[in-house]
């Protein structure tokens, strides 16, 4: 019995040792190789094929990184490993695995990316910089230049009135602008090449110059007299087609708005107070308007005032009735010639405003007459419009003439010259026979002479005499020349 259980003994182990023998020999009959175990690719990735061979009946493969993608294909593995723009190397492992067969490992390397880089040419310029005018339509063209595929542009900090767009290619990117009618104003954009990983920015700073409407006015300060004679102020604008207003805050204060022109007037203020008011100067694009400060002034004007015109004295009142105020300019000219040539002009019982709109319409006539444009220098020096060459009482005819006011108001008139430094009509001195030039033509001989009238204080009249019209000169020898003065009317209601 026990040489029976000794035999079954080592017939089990005879057994067992002859099956581990077997399988031994069966596992190393299986083969595996994969070719080539090393694998490079470049940063913008690709494809390789591998050589699997095996005595296996299958086999399978894996890989340790998502950007190395495998696929069997018979007997051959395929990698595709995906472009990367990471600024460093990086690895992986590809496993091919056969049943009893020893796992080969793929080494699959992939080369760094370039680092990124990026110029931005602005209109031609590396300036980093784009300026564009306020009130111009325009585009402006940014090229790009840069090592990297991938462009973006960041807008966080850039103003809804700069809109950029890129080009389908990347290489470059196009700015407008909204039409600027504020202050110059300014905002940046960002360029970015690359990705996260391995990226350049550049900025570019959009400048757009001041579209707010500009109001400059040629004066913001204004003296209006008693009589409330209008002052005009020039106003130059980039209106842009807004409208030019202007609101008075004083309702005595009047407002007129006419091109670039600001016409302020105001009712008579005759022994009131002196009295003030703002007008305010805009548009309808501007948020803040121009102030202007208006002080009229509260003189009575009598015979023999001075009348004051934007803070300066312009003459004297010679008569102020029937709402119409009369002044005798305080300055006056010797030398000048009626007319350089012997032609009728109207009848000489004309008005003073007929014969001027007469004189006028000759041709070249402020050479022709050198009298009637003397005045209207005056218009020009003063500001004042519609100064003249007074009329003539002829035949008594005209008794607001004036020869007869200044006759008959002599004394105030003499102390108005005085109290302003002039010679006074007396005849104590040469003055008394000065000659002045009146509008008037000879009623004999109205194409050759015209009238002029003297005072003669030794008979205490005013008279009216003839002279040549292109004659200069005075009979008086003690006053040689003959003067012209002039004369401003001005009605108010």
């Amino acid at each position: 019995m026990k040489k029976n259980l000794m035999l079954m003994l080592v017939l089990s182990v005879w057994t067992m040792l002859y099956s581990c023998s077997e399988s031994d020999k069966e596992s190393s009959e299986v083969s595996l190789t994969v070719s080539p175990s090393k694998v490079e690719f470049g940063a913008q990735g690709g494809s390789r094929e591998l050589a699997v061979v095996t005595t296996a009946e299958a086999w399978t493969a894996s890989s340790d990184a998502e950007w190395c993608k495998i696929e069997q294909a018979g007997e051959k593995l395929k990698l595709t490993v995906e472009g990367h723009n990471e600024v460093e190397l990086r690895t992986t492992k590809v496993t091919v695995k056969a049943e009893r067969a020893v796992d080969q490992i793929v080494e699959v390397r992939q080369s760094a990316a370039v680092a990124a880089n990026l110029e931005l040419l602005c209109e031609g310029k590396y300036s980093g910089e784009l300026e564009f005018a306020a009130k111009q339509k325009e585009t402006k063209t940014v090229t790009i230049e840069t090592n990297q595929a991938d462009v973006k542009i960041d807008t966080a900090e850039t103003a809804s009135w700069c809109h950029i767009t890129l080009a389908e290619d990347n290489t470059s990117l196009s700015v407008t602008l909204d039409l600027n009618s504020e202050p110059a104003r300014e905002t940046v954009f960002t360029v970015i090449a690359g990705t996260e990983s391995n990226k350049a920015e550049a900025s570019v700073k959009v400048k757009q110059a001041d579209g707010s409407v500009k109001i400059e006015l040629s004066t913001q300060e204004i003296q209006l007299n008693s009589l409330g004679y209008r002052d005009i102020i020039t106003v130059t604008a980039e209106l842009d087609g807004g409208k030019l207003k202007a609101v008075s805050d004083a309702d005595w204060c009047k407002v007129e708005v006419a091109d670039d022109r600001i016409i302020i007037s105001a009712p008579v203020n005759f022994g009131g107070a002196d009295r003030n008011a703002v007008v305010s100067v805009s548009t309808e694009a501007m948020a803040n308007p121009v102030e202007v400060q208006v002080l009229q002034t509260r003189e009575e004007l009598k015979m023999g005032s001075i009348l004051n015109y934007k803070g300066k004295e312009v003459g004297i009142v010679i008569q102020h009735k029937n709402n119409q105020v009369d002044v005798w300019a305080l300055e006056e000219k010797a030398g000048l010639v009626w007319s350089t040539e012997t032609k009728v002009i109207d009848n000489y019982m004309a008005s003073a405003q007929s014969m001027l709109d007469k004189v006028k319409q000759q041709g070249n006539w402020k050479e022709k007459y050198p009298v009637f444009a003397y005045c209207d220098e005056m218009d020009e020096k003063t500001g004042m419009e519609g100064w003249y060459i007074p009329e003539a009482n002829v035949s008594r005819s005209k008794p607001n003439c004036l020869n007869v006011i200044l006759l008959n108001n002599l004394n105030e008139i003499n102390k108005a010259l005085t109290n302003l430094g002039q010679e006074a009509f007396t005849y104590d001195n040469n003055k008394a026979y000065a000659k002045y030039w009146t509008c008037h033509e000879s009623s004999s001989n109205p194409a050759g002479n015209a009238y002029v009238w003297r005072y003669q204080s030794n008979y205490g009249t005013i008279s009216v005499d003839e002279c040549a019209k292109n004659n200069t000169k005075s009979n008086i020898p003690a006053f040689p020349d003959i003067m012209t003065r002039c004369v401003w009317s001005y009605k108010y209601q």
